[in-house]
């Protein structure tokens, strides 16, 4: 990975932000833990490297997230305190909220699957988030373990936080047509829906739908519903198979909590869950969930101090140049920098000939083949003892070939407006419980 001059401890960012250390690096730039020094808070410092500091396309997809994020407004949602820039310093950068804990990825390398009753606890205020989000049109389409952060406040409660909507589709607030970016596909391919991986032009919120009951499917299994021994055969069963059946891997499972996943992964998203809503209220209806209260449902949320030394914890969307996801609580623990995923795209076969012209969210009614088969894999509670380990082998990856283009990079695509100038607030931070519905 190309090397860049890093900002030094006690740097005066935008005259108000002061580098406290560094928290991980990668290609296109650093995450700092930072102080506030105008209301004293510990912040998260995200930051552009100042040679990407006059790429506009860059710029346009970091300025999204911050948008993005800000525009929802949720408190399962990680908070922005503000997006702005150091023309000194050449030095663009987002402020958020620090978190502290554990993505579900790391929770999965560690415990391997979790319990029916854990893995709804926090797949709820991801459904949230999410109802929130395209309720202000926006359409996260890259759910996945990754991007669900376990976040443990100071007084023991854990709130599930989503994270990394730099590749959402946004609307204006007008129903306006923003800038787009043909022929660009995004997603990650094991969360991605069929119709998001083949360049569907009217992507709409039931991708999200898939790729929650594609994370879901994980938290139980231990393995994602379609799996391959690259990124090509898993885009290919995605496409055209279908998830191995849950009871392959727990053979206990409740009918009624099967053919609510299993609906959310139908390839036809007109037979999927019409909205989040809906796929939400199935779920709390199933048999399992009935008499879970809220205080019960926060007890069942895995806590990261009991695997993960708790300290500051970088942002977890956070990958290395090779593509390798990284275990960022467990860098932190260690001191190994954890880093952004590189610019570098990866040779895949061009399944597709078209991709989406634009990256605007249509509204919806009511809210503004087989997979290789595996041996089970034990579960906890509800089945035998869980396993100790996730499917190996897996990573995000960029890609491009022809027309068919697989981007992750933490801060993506459109941004409206103009870029203010030194700094511009876009919310106040965001604080919550979860599991209070």
């Amino acid at each position: 990975m190309e090397e860049f001059t890093k900002l030094a401890t006690g740097t005066m960012v935008a005259g108000r932000y002061r580098i406290l250390k560094v928290l991980g690096t990668g290609g296109m730039g650093a995450v700092y833990q930072a102080e506030d020094t105008h209301s004293s808070m510990t912040v998260a410092l995200k930051t552009l490297r100042s040679d990407r500091y006059d790429r506009e396309d860059l710029v346009t997809r970091f300025e999204r997230e911050a948008y993005a994020e800000a525009r929802i407004g949720h408190p399962n949602i990680v908070g922005v305190h503000a997006l702005g820039h150091d023309d000194a310093l050449r030095t663009r950068f987002i402020v958020e909220e620090e978190l502290r804990g554990a993505d579900v990825a790391g929770c999965l390398d560690e415990l391997g699957s979790l319990s029916a009753l854990s893995a709804i606890a926090i797949a709820l205020p991801v459904m949230d988030a999410l109802i929130a989000a395209h309720a202000a049109g926006v359409i996260h389409r890259d759910i996945k373990p990754e991007n669900v952060f376990l976040h443990e406040m100071d007084d023991g409660t854990v709130v599930p936080k989503v994270i990394d909507f730099g590749i959402a589709k946004l609307t204006d607030g007008l129903g306006h047509r923003r800038s787009t970016e043909t022929g660009m596909v995004f997603g990650t391919p094991w969360y991605m829906s069929p119709e998001q991986a083949v360049g569907d032009s009217a992507i709409d919120a039931r991708t999200d739908v898939w790729s929650v009951g594609a994370m879901l499917y994980e938290m139980l299994c231990g393995a994602p519903p379609f799996r391959g021994s690259n990124p090509n055969a898993v885009m290919a069963q995605v496409i055209y198979g279908r998830p191995t059946p849950l009871q392959h891997h727990w053979p206990e499972v409740p009918a009624d909590l099967k053919e609510v996943i299993h609906k959310a992964l139908e390839r036809d998203r007109e037979k999927r869950h019409a909205t989040m809503r809906e796929f939400r209220d199935a779920l709390v209806a199933h048999s399992l969930w009935r008499d879970v209260t809220p205080e019960i449902a926060q007890s069942l949320l895995p806590r990261p101090s009991s695997f993960v030394g708790i300290s500051e914890v970088l942002p977890p969307e956070f990958r290395d140049g090779s593509g390798e996801r990284m275990r960022s609580p467990l860098s932190a623990r260690t001191g190994e920098e954890a880093a952004w995923p590189s610019e570098e795209a990866f040779e895949l076969l061009p399944l597709v000939s078209t991709a989406p012209p634009d990256l605007v969210a249509p509204s919806l009614p009511g809210d503004p083949a087989a997979s290789p088969v595996e041996s089970p894999r034990p579960r906890v509670e509800f089945g035998p003892p869980k396993s100790s380990a996730r499917t190996p082998g897996r990573s995000p990856w960029l890609a491009s070939a022809a027309n068919f283009v697989l981007a992750l990079f933490s801060g993506a695509a459109v941004a409206f407006g103009v870029m203010p100038s030194i700094e511009s607030p876009l919310s106040p931070p965001h604080h919550g419980r979860c599991c209070d519905r």
